[in-house]
């Protein structure tokens, strides 16, 4: 059954001939400029003049990974509903005097060898990120058509045959260097066959073909409209009608979905300085565990678990941005996909059904989907584009087992598991989980990230997430200029991305598909967790990295100069003690690299100790060269065994001069039963050693309770005055409930 309409490809006659050489056409209908050899635009598809579309589509002969490239000089990898489920964005090579912009399609051969063919009439061979490893050559075609005639072209395994799709509904069949060679009187095919696009589309439409390796000859085309199809060479949808595919491995919302209209003029016409004083201490009565804390020129902002409120200045409470609502068009929001949605993550983040299967066991939302709250909320403040960033994550209500965080190591007991079922509505104080069993491989974590339009939150979000798996906790942030740093704490899924570079100037902008670059253990000296340092200043982002050895190691990672460009990460061991360290702090300012920690105490199981080390810093290339540790500080000191502290959970920042605030927080048990206090130690800039602790709140608490009672304790400059610090901390009173306190200091 032939669905084909007639192409529309009006423009083709305003185009090159395929052997080049003519000067580039200005096409009035696009105002775009059409340079030699570019493949047809449409003029009713926007995203064909975009730098970065789609230029070829293959899958790989031994893997079955799906490979993208773009005009852009990028090629991912993964499946085909989501081009950069296994490979983030990187950048390739092309044929000398050859752009990436001028390639007409893609594939690749049993043994893994990329062809691609060019809108000059040459071809090469190579591997994804270098595509010429031999050639260019020229290439035959048959019909008298030319290369701008070609809508797609594919290669079987394993006989290697090649496959060209046109744009007059014919297909031909033959070799790389001569695509109907097949074809004709007694040859494989007694003429070129007629082909049938999806429904509702033509060969217009069509970016490119692949065919799959595990299901032989059975056609996958991708279109230009983010849907799919999988059929025969003949009809291309005739075993599965159209499905959504992403391309990239960022999808982009907007929240609230209409947003006001952002006041026009330049930069300097956003809102003065507010002149207001900053709240001294405010109490916000938060009973979230983890919180953070941004000061901006006119509000601040804390973060709670799923949740951002925003405050003047003055603490005058302003607005609540409600995390659930803000990422609700990402997750499933209805039984059995009854409202499918394009930038619903369930279609592209690779369920082995879709995720409400009736075969998957109920759980208390949805089956597998992704359908759950934001939570590990973090946020700072850009004070380049006067923006606040949000970074959370999402999930389904699966939790699995199956992932160790190393090699030797099962993943946390406390994770909580029942054998064999999810409940749909569990009882008060039954876990809302599953044991991982056959299906652990399910569990999906995904991490979202939020960029105010304006420093005032009211004008809404740019908002986005990651359609790749990365199941950890402890997701954590660093602005450095123009670069987003992500990075997470938690172990459990080793093989997930450590941590990522995200172009921040592209997401104030609201950039459709941001740059990004992931770096993986592999690419980090086998670190498995990790935490950047908050920046001022520097071209390369500085990462504290942790292998399953507890080897500290100082990243540096260079930030991309040309689009996706993922510069190998330097190293160095950081020559602090080798003792296991957990909840880590740096920040990196003035050629200094200040780390805090807490240590578990020699011979004293479940209590910890706080250190601070301040380290010199100087970069060879792109290798951080750290000198002899500045003599730090140790929070007590503990030949009394009756002052039995724990002192967790430190904060730290540093200030324009210099001056270093810590923030950690002390809980009594043992022999006394006394209090649960917060910490403040300053250390000025140039002392030789810090001031004397300072009780900055303190209240009292059951010692029963005594383990579970400072957390999260974060630290801000302040941008109006950047001498300023802002805190956020947390005691807990007498019955077991939390006080969150939110405040600034000025040494």
């Amino acid at each position: 059954m032939n669905r084909m309409k007639t192409p529309t490809l009006g423009m083709t006659a305003l185009l090159l001939a395929a052997c080049g050489g003519a000067p580039a056409t200005f096409d009035e209908a696009t105002s775009e400029t059409i340079g030699t050899g570019s493949p047809p635009i449409d003029d009713d598809i926007a995203s064909l003049v975009e730098p970065d579309r789609l230029v070829g589509i293959g899958i790989s002969g031994t893997t079955d990974e799906v490979l993208a490239w773009t005009a852009a000089n990028t090629v991912s990898g993964g499946n085909a509903t989501n081009f950069a489920w296994t490979r983030s964005p990187n950048r390739f090579t092309t044929a000398p005097n050859h752009s990436a912009a001028q390639i007409v399609a893609n594939a690749v051969a049993t043994d893994g060898t990329v062809h691609t063919w060019y809108g000059d009439g040459t071809y090469t061979t190579g591997d994804s990120n270098h595509l010429a490893f031999q050639g260019p050559q020229a290439f035959g075609i048959p019909g008298g058509r030319t290369p701008l005639n070609i809508v797609g072209i594919a290669i079987a395994k394993p006989s290697d045959l090649v496959y060209a799709w046109y744009d007059d509904g014919q297909v031909s069949v033959g070799d790389a260097w001569d695509l109907g060679s097949r074809t004709g009187p007694h040859r494989m095919w007694p003429t070129e066959r007629a082909y049938a696009p999806a429904a509702g589309r033509t060969p217009a439409d069509v970016i490119d073909m692949a065919i799959e390796v595990a299901r032989v000859n059975r056609v996958v085309a991708w279109y230009r409209d983010g849907y799919a199809s999988e059929g025969t060479f003949e009809d291309l949808d005739a075993h599965r009608g159209p499905f959504h595919y992403t391309r990239h491995g960022v999808l982009k919302g907007v929240y609230p979905e209409t947003p006001p209209s952002l006041p026009s003029g330049p930069p300097s016409a956003a809102p003065p300085w507010s002149s207001a004083p900053p709240v001294s201490m405010l109490d916000i009565s938060a009973g979230d565990q983890d919180n953070g804390v941004a000061a901006g020129h006119n509000f601040f902002a804390v973060a709670l678990n799923d949740s951002v409120r925003f405050y003047t200045r003055d603490g005058t409470s302003l607005m609540t941005a409600d995390l659930d609502a803000m990422f609700e068009p990402f997750k499933r929001s209805s039984p059995n996909g009854a409202t499918p949605r394009p930038l619903d993550v369930n279609h592209y983040i690779g369920f082995d059904t879709p995720c409400d299967d009736p075969s998957y066991p109920t759980t208390n939302a949805y089956r597998y989907c992704v359908s759950g709250g934001a939570y590990d909320t973090r946020v700072e403040y850009d004070k380049i584009g006067r923006r606040f960033v949000i970074v959370a994550q999402i999930r389904n209500p699966l939790w699995t087992n199956i992932f160790s965080a190393n090699p030797r190591q099962n993943i946390s007991p406390a994770e909580p598991y029942v054998s064999g079922y999810a409940y749909p509505n569990p009882p008060d104080g039954a876990p809302k989980t599953m044991n991982a069993g056959a299906n652990g491989g399910l569990a999906r974590r995904l991490k979202v990230v939020a960029v105010s339009r304006a420093e005032d939150p009211a004008l809404g979000f740019h908002t986005y997430v990651f359609v790749q798996n990365n199941y950890r906790d402890w997701p954590w942030m660093s602005i450095n200029g123009d670069w987003l740093v992500l990075a997470n704490r938690g172990p459990e899924q080793i093989n997930g991305p450590v941590a990522t570079l995200m172009s921040l100037a592209e997401l104030r902008d609201g950039v459709e598909r941001p740059q990004f670059v992931h770096y993986k253990r592999q690419e980090l000296e086998g670190a498995i967790v990790a935490g950047p340092a908050r920046h001022h200043g520097t071209p390369q982002s500085l990462l504290l990295g942790v292998d399953d050895d507890a080897t500290w190691r100082v990243f540096a990672l260079t930030h991309p100069t040309l689009p996706y460009d993922k510069v190998p990460a330097g190293s160095t061991v950081l020559p602090v003690p080798g003792r296991d360290v957990t909840n880590e702090r740096a920040v990196y300012r003035d050629g200094f690299l200040h780390v805090v920690a807490h240590f578990p105490r020699t011979g004293m199981g479940g209590f910890f100790e706080i250190d601070y080390f301040r380290i010199p810093v100087t970069m060879n290339g792109n290798v951080p060269v750290l000198s002899v540790r500045y003599p730090g500080f140790r929070s007590a000191s503990y030949s009394d065994p009756t002052q039995a502290r724990s002192y967790e959970e430190p904060g730290m920042q540093v200030n324009s001069t210099g001056d270093v605030l810590l923030l950690y927080g002390a809980a009594s048990g043992g022999v006394v039963a006394a209090q649960d206090q917060v910490f403040r130690v300053l250390w000025p800039a140039n002392a030789s050693a810090p001031s004397s602790p300072v009780v900055w709140r303190s209240g009292q608490i059951d010692v029963s309770s005594h383990g579970d009672v400072i957390h999260a304790l974060h630290f801000a400059t302040d941008p109006v005055d950047p001498t300023a610090f802002w805190a956020i901390h947390k005691v807990r009173n007498a019955a077991g409930s939390w006080r969150t306190f939110v405040g600034t200091y000025k040494p």
